[in-house]
């Protein structure tokens, strides 16, 4: 809305200073008349110039606002893939862990924990 806000300011300061140079030609003398129509000439430039420097402007800040939320979105799933797998080796690891426990005859788990005391310290 604001945009077109600005399209109508535009066009009716447009408008107005093209009425001012049409009145400077018939109504004015020449050397007047050339004044009037040179700083409304300027004028018209200068505010075209701004309404599309502003909107160019404007334009640009929303598209680097979007690409910026594509690539936080893009980076957060990453991190969120990577997390995942992160948890699934664990829950491999814990699985296969126990899975090796359970199968140990009684006798033998003083055994394996001194080994696997040995392993941490040398890891």
């Amino acid at each position: 809305m604001r945009i077109i806000g600005g399209l109508v300011a535009l066009v009716v300061g447009i408008a107005a200073l093209v009425a001012l140079v049409i009145f400077a030609l018939y109504k004015l003398q020449s050397s007047d008349a050339n004044s009037a129509v040179t700083g409304g000439i300027a004028a018209i430039a200068s505010m075209v110039g701004a309404y599309f420097g502003v909107k160019i402007g404007s334009d640009g800040t929303k598209d680097a606002i979007k690409n910026q939320a594509t690539t936080s979105k893009e980076a957060l799933a990453a991190q969120k893939q990577d997390a995942t797998e992160h948890l699934e080796r664990q829950k491999d690891e814990a699985t296969t862990t126990t899975g090796l426990a359970l199968t140990l005859h009684p006798d033998d788990v003083g055994k394996a924990l001194q080994i696997i005391k040995e392993l941490k310290s040398a890891g």
